[in-house]
């Protein structure tokens, strides 16, 4: 234990001073690891492109003559690749670097001050050409393009290290080591200070990246042999007196250790191929190292004529240690590949060779006496025949001999790794021609370095040449791939539309990296553009089984397969959509989850959370695409609860390019809550915009019209929609007109469409009843068509003619609804008792219709029977005893009001505001709420309503008379004028007589 902890037995300044040292020695280690595992990702990170794309889901439906009407919107869904992020060059990185490569030099200048007079030069020579590479003239210190900077360095470094060495020898180490650091702190604040050249870090550190190199390699062989060394002790470190068989022990250990080594090489070489435990070379450096620190007081016979072990000797082994792995971490951190193998050639050789010529050294020097000699380790360094410089000579020759039957690819590599080293320091300020040509100068000398090509296509991504790009990714395949250059590689071609190609760079990745949740993540999107498409799911799992280095990505695979069972319409499939507790925080994946149950038209059971998915007031594409869709799921709750975060936001100028998107979304939260005029208004507003979703809009402000049956504007708004590529815009507008009594000019529209495609049936429907109107026509038809053709044709018809077509109908179904369909338009048309009568037939009919049908006769008993009742009472029992289908829905505000009215209910006037807004457009309802508001003496909420409704819909002839009227009882003649003009114009001639007869009343008056 005592020989373990040697520096115990040290006078205290040495001990303090080692133990610094060690703390130092740990700290570089940690960073040395640090680089191993997390440089190669950070110096290429893996990004990850978050795509959003829409798909339609449903709104609503209703009835619409023919067919049933389906309201369809956008609902937003996220995938999510990696990508190959582009080179990061840390300057971080080049700081922590120099930090310590500084701390190192300190030590090695300090330990070299000491040194004998010869080994001194020799040593102060090395420290000379580390500052000299430095290149200090191209930082522009305060101006100085020149080697004054350098000269100053050189003057301070090698004249204080003169002086400790000449005239100051007895110094206290300690003391010499806290002057250089202080020395070098100083020189370094004035360098980076006074540096013109942005980031001059990076200039220090790949500038002058080759003599650190050079003593890393030097600290490689220094102990390349101490690993046998300590099998040689552990071997004859024993108590036990006699013959052993400690030889044959040692030699088996050097042959299990030097053939595993020799099998690395040849695999290396691709000689040998089996797969087998081999040892890490940065690992075996480390024990290397650790043991090296032990083992180097051993070794002091070998270089006592140099310096003392303690402490010079502890401080040049840790000095050259700390610029070791310093500079082998900062070839991980800037993941400079060629670098990165140097080392690990250098490791593999040094300890081949080296370990091979101290097997040798043991064999002939100890052979018999460690089978007699307990501690025979005591004499290691003693030889008999085989001095220990023929260790070294034998090693440095082995390591020759390796390097020249590499054809001295590690000479290349290195310069390779210097001028990758150069072209970052470029890279990082963005000059790219001279970061390119150093790159293309690496190449030269390793064209297959994964840093060069892996930087030139990093380059051609930024200058948007993805082909340029693509080819350097591939070449960076061709040694050293890494997941990186798969994915860019991979996702280039999908770019391209080349998915096969795609989905080949990626199986080839995953026989690279069979573990890769990264690779299958994008396995799956690629499968996603094929007619294998179900394959997605499969492979979204494994990216899910295998994960992420980067716990941030974990909720990526499973966001992307809910965003696949969302595009694949496969919502409806599932027993339930999934829910993960543990995404709930992660947006994407809630975007998703969204989509899903808009598909499913089921609501969320998980309350809008906007604190948590938008903690920026900024939207991004995701952060819309969720609002979006919680804005949509809305309407399966009735819940308007993102209506207030949706108005804040629009009005927002950083989401301009999301206003409109926005304000639509919150019309639809507020029309499907039941506040369909505050809805409608914000749609109609972006309907007379003028964007890329105007087409979309009209077409929704189209259908929310129809809903109301607000047919003169529906006709114009599909009118604005005859241009847009909407295959059934000629449809939709040809139905519009026939719905408004237009037959005629509908009529010529149905005669194209079946002209353009004879098998429309729904064109040879139309037809047929709009051209075939006498009595002998309408009864030939099917009772289905003259059904239609008395919806559409009832105006025209006599009244001997629709009695004679309703009494036609055997189908109870048919006859209740032709029932109906009289029953709209008696009331439409002020006749009372031709109404009754059509209601009575209706009911006797009714018990035997399906249950839909006598929904339908309900709501028109409803409307047209029970809410002219006085009794309140009677009114509130059919509310609650007469089921009514659910797109009747909109009329209860209405119903409950007038019940609530007929009962002197002090609740009659919010109710009569609810009404107004759900029904803006029903003339009966508007003329209803404003007889009840006048009979309540309150003719101004009349008038008011009366102003909104001809707002909202300006061809509502019967509210616009009222209106008239209304001004009259408000004295406000005035205004009377502009308004009978229109009507005259709008009414035919005995409306607008039987209409100024009540103006009469007012006027005579």
């Amino acid at each position: 234990m005592q020989q373990l902890f040697f520096w115990q037995a040290w006078p205290q300044p040495q001990r303090r001073l080692f133990v610094s040292l060690l703390v130092l020695f740990v700290a570089v280690m940690g960073y040395y690891l640090y680089g191993y595992y997390v440089g190669t990702p950070t110096a290429i990170p893996l990004q990850l492109e978050t795509a959003t794309a829409t798909m339609r889901v449903p709104l609503d439906a209703f009835p619409r003559s023919l067919f049933t009407q389906v309201v369809e919107t956008d609902s937003y869904y996220v995938t999510q690749r990696f990508a190959a992020g582009a080179l990061q060059v840390s300057p971080l990185a080049a700081r922590v670097y120099l930090a310590l490569l500084l701390a190192g030099v300190v030590l090695i200048v300090s330990a070299i001050s000491d040194f004998t007079r010869l080994w001194y030069y020799v040593g102060i020579t090395a420290i000379i050409a580390f500052f000299a590479y430095l290149r200090l003239d191209i930082l522009g210190i305060f101006g100085l393009d020149n080697q004054i900077p350098l000269g100053v360095v050189l003057v301070l470094f090698g004249g204080l290290s003169y002086y400790f060495h000449a005239f100051a020898p007895h110094t206290n180490l300690y003391k010499r080591v806290v002057v250089f650091a202080l020395l070098a702190v100083a020189l370094s604040a004035v360098v980076l200070y006074g540096a013109t050249v942005p980031n001059p870090e990076l200039y220090l550190a790949n500038y002058g990246l080759a003599v650190p190199l050079v003593l890393a390699l030097l600290f490689v062989a220094l102990v390349a042999f101490d690993i046998p060394a300590v099998f040689y002790v552990l071997m004859t470190d024993s108590k036990a007196q006699g013959k052993s068989n400690n030889m044959l022990n040692f030699s088996i250990l050097m042959v299990l250790y030097l053939g595993n080594l020799l099998l690395l090489h040849l695999r290396n070489r691709m000689v040998w191929s089996m797969d087998m435990v081999y040892f890490n070379m940065f690992w075996l450096l480390i024990v290397s190292a650790v043991v090296g620190l032990w083992h180097f007081q051993k070794k002091e016979v070998l270089y006592k004529s140099i310096m003392r072990f303690a402490p010079t000797g502890a401080v040049f082994f840790v000095g050259l240690a700390v610029v070791a792995f310093a500079t082998i971490a900062y070839a991980f951190t800037s993941a400079n590949d060629p670098l990165v193998e140097v080392f690990e050639d250098a490791v593999l050789y040094s300890h081949l060779s080296f370990g091979t010529a101290f097997f040798i050294y043991v064999f002939v020097n100890y052979s018999d006496i460690m089978n007699r000699a307990a501690k025979a380790h005591r004499v290691m360094y003693e030889p008999r025949y085989m001095p220990v410089l023929g260790v070294q000579l034998l090693g440095l020759t082995g390591v020759f001999v390796f390097v020249v039957a590499a054809s001295r690819f590690q000479y290349y590599q290195s310069k390779a790794a210097y001028y990758n080293g150069l072209g970052d320091t470029y890279y990082a300020f963005g000059d790219m021609p001279l970061a390119q040509k150093f790159y293309e100068e690496a190449l030269a000398n390793e064209y297959q370095n994964h840093h060069s090509n892996y930087a030139i296509a990093s380059i051609y991504q930024k200058q948007e040449d993805p082909i340029r790009a693509a080819a350097y990714y591939k070449q960076a395949l061709r040694k050293k791939p890494t997941e990186q250059t798969f994915v860019g590689l991979s996702n280039y071609y999908l770019n391209t539309k080349q998915v096969i190609e795609a989905m080949f760079t990626l199986r080839e990745g995953l026989r690279e990296f069979p573990e890769s949740g990264v690779l299958y993540n994008n396995l799956a999107l690629a499968y996603m553009e094929t007619k294998f498409a179900d394959s997605a799911a499969h492979y979204f799992g494994k990216a899910e089984e295998y994960g992420f280095a980067d716990k941030q990505f974990k909720p990526v695979p499973q966001t992307n397969l809910l965003g696949f069972l969302a595009r694949r319409d496969l919502a409806k499939t599932l027993d339930s959509i999934p829910y993960l507790p543990e995404y709930f925080n992660y947006t994407p994946y809630q975007t998703n989850r969204l989509a899903l149950l808009n598909l499913a038209q089921k609501p969320d059971a998980k309350a809008f959370d906007a604190k948590t998915h938008l903690p920026d007031t900024t939207l991004d594409a995701v952060t819309f695409g969720y609002l979006f869709n919680v804005a949509i799921n809305a309407v399966q709750r009735a819940d308007t609860a993102a209506a207030p975060v949706l108005q804040s936001l629009r009005v927002k100028n950083a989401n301009a390019d999301y206003s409109s998107k926005l304000k639509f979304a919150q019309a639809i939260n507020y029309y499907y809550a039941g506040q369909h005029l505050k809805g409608y208004d914000l749609l109609a507003q972006l309907d007379l915009s003028y964007n890329e979703d105007a087409t979309s809009y009209t077409e929704m402000h189209a259908q929310w019209l129809s809903q109301q049956q607000a047919w003169p504007l529906v006709v114009k708004a599909y009118f604005r929609l005859l241009n847009s590529t909407d295959a059934n815009s000629v449809i939709n507008y040809a139905m519009a007109l026939a719905e408004n009594g237009e037959l005629e000019r509908s009529l010529s529209y149905w005669q194209k469409i079946a002209a353009a495609d004879t098998s429309n049936e729904v064109a040879k429907i139309m037809n047929n009843i709009l051209t075939k109107t006498s009595e002998t026509e309408l009864a030939g038809m099917a009772e289905s068509s003259r059904l239609l053709a008395l919806h559409y044709r009832k105006a025209q018809m006599s009244e001997q003619l629709r009695a004679k077509v309703l009494a036609s109908f055997t189908d109870v179904n048919y006859k209740v609804m032709a029932a109906c369909e009289l029953a709209d338009f008696y009331a439409k048309e002020n006749q009372p008792e031709a109404l009754a009568d059509v209601l009575r037939t209706a009911e006797l009919n009714a018990s035997n219709a399906d249950q839909k049908t006598r929904n339908e006769y309900h709501f028109r008993d409803l409307k047209y029977r029970q809410v002219a009742q006085t009794d309140g009472n009677i009114l509130r029992n059919a509310i609650a005893n007469e089921p009514r289908n659910i797109w009747h829905a909109q009329w209860n505000p209405y119903f409950e009001a007038m019940a609530a009215y007929k009962l002197k209910q002090p609740q009659a006037k919010t109710l009569f505001a609810k009404a107004l807004e759900s029904t803006p457009f029903d003339e009966q309802v508007i003329l209803d709420v404003c007889a009840a508001l006048n009979a309540e003496g309150d003719k101004q909420a009349a008038y008011d309503a009366l102003v909104n409704a001809l707002n909202t819909n300006p061809r509502a002839d019967k509210v616009r008379q009222e209106y008239v009227l209304q001004c009259f009882r408000l004295n406000m003649d005035i205004l009377t004028d502009d308004e009978i003009a229109k009507l005259k114009n709008y009414l035919k001639p005995a409306e607008f007589e039987q209409f100024m007869k009540k103006v009469a009343t007012f006027t005579a008056s």
